[in-house]
């Protein structure tokens, strides 16, 4: 019996108390944090890749953001072509494989180390290991083959 009449007003305190703090949490207002919008500024920007095209992809741009690889960007609202070419891939160990680079394009060929090589648009690209091999391929050396 003496541990009810320790128990129960105990039981009935901790009930008020969490009844009275539960009407108070309902009926306080919080303040939010103030916005600080400046003129033409918008919280996220949208980057939309829409197509495949040869060896570029094309994005839409809306918002303030700029899209980054190696040492490229685009920035800005609008449509960008991105030259995927420019971008790391398994491909770019074929020039260390393979001696010379032939353009389908011109249907001329270049040693592999040099800018023209690598130039070369990827969709046009063909690896020869020797002048024979291009040569047999229908290709003409270019100036820079030695």
């Amino acid at each position: 019996m003496k541990a009810l009449k320790v128990f129960l007003p105990t039981l009935v305190i901790g009930f008020s108390a969490f009844a009275l703090g539960s009407l108070s949490a309902l009926t306080s207002k919080q303040k939010s944090a103030p916005m600080c919008l400046e003129d033409g500024y918008q919280e996220i920007a949208i980057i939309e890749f829409k197509a495949m095209e040869g060896d570029s992809l094309r994005t839409s741009l809306s918002g303030k953001a700029r899209l980054v690889w190696n040492d490229n960007f685009v920035e800005g609202d609008g449509e960008h072509l991105i030259a995927i070419s420019q971008l790391p891939s398994e491909h770019d160990a074929d020039f260390r494989n393979f001696t010379y680079v032939g353009n389908v394009g011109t249907m001329k060929f270049y040693p592999s180390n040099t800018y023209a090589a690598r130039g070369t648009d990827p969709v046009k690209r063909r690896f020869f290991p020797s002048q024979a091999a291009a040569v047999a391929a229908g290709f003409k050396a270019s100036k820079l083959v030695k």
